[in-house]
């Protein structure tokens, strides 16, 4: 094409970027007139490219932490220094496990003050956490950027248990007859439920209309998800049974 006027308005060129490496640039345009006349001095813009994706650290929960009913909360650094510069805007992030198969797909969420490093901290929806079996699960996240750049995957490893641990009394022996107070010794499992660490048991006993309230109970047989305790119910709540049939409960929790 060609110009025949004074003042030419120049639109729909376009520039080959390819070989330029990711980072800031300047464009400069002279002009020159219909008698070889050009401009005194270039105009110039300013341009950032950026074809690369942010990249993502998820900096808490740590690895293998347990969450229950409540939804988890995770906190990630996103970056694109490095990567373009460019400002971050949105995150996306999905839940998913093996067995049984589950993935929720990228959940994408817009950042209210876009920068070029953004620390974020986010629950995950509770419709998506429901969807999660107890067991392991994987956390995904990842960031985009101003340009549209989607950045690399991050993950953890983390794991779902909301069953309580199995509780088995080993002794004494049930409608057994005792004149003192009894020992009674139980085993709290949680291998089948979920696999998380034992951290606390108590007991307590019933007759009628009479209830001890739940009484603390020391742990023993190392650490883990199967757990031991031994202990003689208190001279306190003994005497205060009377002779006749009485019930012994015994609770543990897990991590």
């Amino acid at each position: 094409g060609y110009f025949d006027e004074p003042d030419e308005a120049i639109t729909g060129v376009s520039i080959n970027i390819s070989s330029l490496p990711i980072g800031e640039h300047i464009l400069y345009v002279q002009t020159e007139d219909g008698h070889g006349n050009w401009s005194a001095s270039p105009q110039q813009v300013t341009f950032k490219k950026d074809t690369d994706g942010p990249e993502t650290a998820i900096t808490s929960p740590a690895a293998s932490t347990y969450f229950a009913a409540t939804p988890p909360q995770f906190t990630a650094t996103i970056t694109d220094v490095g990567h373009g510069d460019s400002n971050v805007t949105h995150f996306e992030y999905k839940v998913a496990q093996t067995s049984p198969a589950y993935d929720s797909g990228w959940q994408t969420v817009a950042i209210d003050t876009p920068a070029v490093t953004k620390t974020v901290t986010y629950t995950v929806n509770s419709t998506l956490w429901n969807n999660v079996s107890t067991g392991d699960f994987t956390l995904y996240v990842r960031g985009k950027d101003a340009a549209n750049n989607t950045g690399l995957q991050t993950t953890v490893a983390l794991k779902k248990d909301v069953v309580a641990p199995a509780v088995t009394i080993n002794t004494p022996a049930a409608n057994s007859h005792h004149k003192t107070a009894p020992t009674f010794t139980a085993t709290i499992d949680d291998t089948g439920t979920g696999g998380s660490s034992i951290t606390d048991a108590k007991y307590k006993v019933t007759q009628g209309v009479y209830d001890s309230g739940l009484q603390s109970l020391t742990l023993s047989g190392g650490s883990g998800a199967i757990r031991s305790v031994s202990q003689v119910i208190s001279n306190t709540i003994w005497n205060a049974l009377v002779d006749g049939d009485f019930t012994l409960y015994v609770q543990g929790t897990d991590v």
